[in-house]
């Protein structure tokens, strides 16, 4: 089970604007919405062992400049992602709490690159 998050920059708006600017602000905040994300996962994964828990953050890799991706590398994570009495869905509301924030942390970022 594996999340990926990014954004991509289109090759016009890398023609007209200096690209570089706002594809750092965007990386940092891909990074950090990503490392927040893994480790909100991980508090609201359902807990025996620790093991699916912590398989989260140990899971956070960067794919390119501007996509993080994170996940858990257990054979049952998705089972219990899907079938767990008390804790299902745990990364699907790991997701939906963190979209308007991420939403935001974004256009924060891209307007303050553009000044």
């Amino acid at each position: 089970m594996t999340l990926k998050m990014g954004t991509k920059i289109s090759a016009s708006l890398n023609k007209k604007l200096n690209a570089a600017i706002f594809e750092k602000a965007v990386a940092t905040t891909v990074e950090r919405q990503a490392l927040a994300s893994s480790s909100k996962t991980a508090r609201y994964a359902p807990r025996k062992t620790g093991a699916l828990a912590n398989s989260f953050p140990a899971n956070v890799h960067k794919i390119d400049e501007t996509h993080w991706a994170y996940g858990s590398d257990l054979d049952y994570a998705e089972i219990q992602e899907f079938t767990n009495r008390t804790k299902k869905g745990f990364v699907r509301k790991t997701i939906q709490e963190d979209t308007p924030a991420f939403k935001l942390n974004m256009q924060q970022a891209l307007k303050k690159a553009a000044k």
